[in-house]
């Protein structure tokens, strides 16, 4: 689900147009992760998870930078923490079009000051939290 609330890149090569999500990629069952780093789509330059398996349920994940893999279990949100904690240990700048989900990330998980962007999403999901909807009884 989180794959389809993520913006993709567009990106044309050689006349055709490829799209590509930054933060996952998914390969089926039996996938060779290293094989995979290795022919991966030049335009995937930041770190990725690979979700290797059935695309609804993979059932392993692995980070992908240039072309090294890390195995970082069978569990998402914890390879999506350790794909957000890859960017802060190797000093690498967010892809801008991803930058407003890392930054939210950023206040959710490490408690860091929020960016005007996530400012404005954090009063947003307020307000509907605060907000009553029609047909609730008020006490």
């Amino acid at each position: 689900m989180l794959e389809k609330l993520l913006p993709p890149l567009n990106f044309r090569r050689k006349g055709c147009q490829s799209q590509s999500h930054a933060i996952f990629q998914f390969a089926g069952a039996g996938t060779d992760p290293t094989n995979f780093a290795v022919h991966k789509d030049s335009g995937l330059t930041q770190p990725f998870l690979l979700a290797v398996g059935n695309s609804s349920q993979p059932d392993q994940y692995y980070i992908v930078a240039d072309f090294s893999v890390i195995y970082v279990g069978n569990d998402v949100v914890r390879a999506l923490y350790r794909l957000f904690s890859s960017f802060w240990v190797c000093n690498i700048s967010y892809y801008p079009r991803l930058a407003p989900f890392y930054n939210l990330l950023e206040v959710l998980v490490i408690n860091k000051t929020p960016v005007c962007s996530v400012k404005t999403v954090l009063a947003a999901i307020n307000g509907v939290q605060n907000t009553a909807c029609i047909g609730d009884t008020v006490d």
